[in-house]
């Protein structure tokens, strides 16, 4: 298993460093130094250099629902309960969310990317029940884009 960096984070103290996401299985060889990883959660694939690989564990980790759940929520300080409604602003899609612990009244607006790269497989799943031509258009632009 490896983990693949997110994003590369800037401060002063720390002039470039990642914030590495995982774990991924690596699935196949391209070359020497690209290998095809898999995402555990929704089963997509990237092409990724091995300089942004980060040995994460062995093989003999076991996958089973805890561990996704557990990836999927990993370093949340809040936990999607259900995705709630799908909408359309004039900046992109949004979804409502309804957050464990607390009321339906607390429900907030969350941009379906920032969503679709913390719980992807929520995500899917709404989009897959709404089954609009909407949500199967973007549902087809979020796995392109990722």
């Amino acid at each position: 298993m490896v983990a693949i960096p997110e994003k590369a984070l800037y401060s002063v103290q720390e002039k470039l460093r990642f914030k590495w996401k995982g774990p991924y299985r690596v699935t196949e060889t391209v070359s020497r130094h690209v290998y095809v990883v898999e995402n555990l959660v929704n089963k997509s694939t990237q092409k990724v250099h091995v300089s942004r690989l980060h040995y994460f564990d062995d093989s003999s980790l076991e996958i089973d629902a805890n561990l996704l759940d557990q990836i999927e929520h990993d370093g949340f300080l809040y936990q999607v309960d259900k995705l709630v409604a799908l909408e359309h602003h004039d900046d992109g899609y949004y979804m409502e969310v309804k957050w464990v612990g607390f009321s339906s009244e607390e429900n907030t607006l969350e941009p379906v990317s920032t969503l679709y790269c913390d719980v992807p497989s929520t995500v899917v799943e709404f989009l897959k029940e709404l089954a609009t031509p909407e949500s199967r258009d973007l549902l087809q632009q979020l796995e392109e884009e990722m």
